[in-house]
């Protein structure tokens, strides 16, 4: 696993991370350049925010794999309006994820994914 995937992220540290994506979404669309890989962006934001709240980060696997599932589905079925549609459900879906991610509190001891984060923003996980 990555390192930087590794410990535990606090709430204040998750959002900042969640706002700097997407800032970026947004300028990279407004110039109109190539899309950053926002999977692998968000996925250093939840894993190690899944681990705060005592929760293996396999628990992205099930969105990971439903995104591919709906861009594949999509693209082989339905026309282009549909699919903007049906990945806009998903998209919705992810961000009220998303949200109670940011929403939970963390816990308070430490945990096998390592010691309580510190209070603040940090952007290196605290590890065991």
């Amino acid at each position: 696993m990555l390192k930087i995937m590794r410990g535990r992220i606090n709430r204040a540290t998750y959002w900042t991370g969640v706002g700097l994506l997407a800032v970026l979404v947004v300028v990279f669309n407004l110039i109109g350049r190539v899309h950053i890989p926002g999977e692998l962006l968000v996925l250093t934001l939840t894993i190690p925010r899944l681990h705060d709240v005592g929760r293996s980060g396999w628990w992205t696997a099930p969105f990971v794999l439903l995104e591919l599932a709906v861009v594949v589905v999509a693209i082989l079925t339905l026309t282009p309006d549909e699919f903007l549609v049906a990945f806009g459900f998903f998209t919705i879906a992810l961000l009220i994820a998303l949200a109670w991610l940011g929403a939970v509190p963390g816990q308070a001891s430490a945990n096998r994914f390592g010691n309580p984060p510190q209070i603040g923003v940090h952007f290196i996980a605290t590890a065991t």
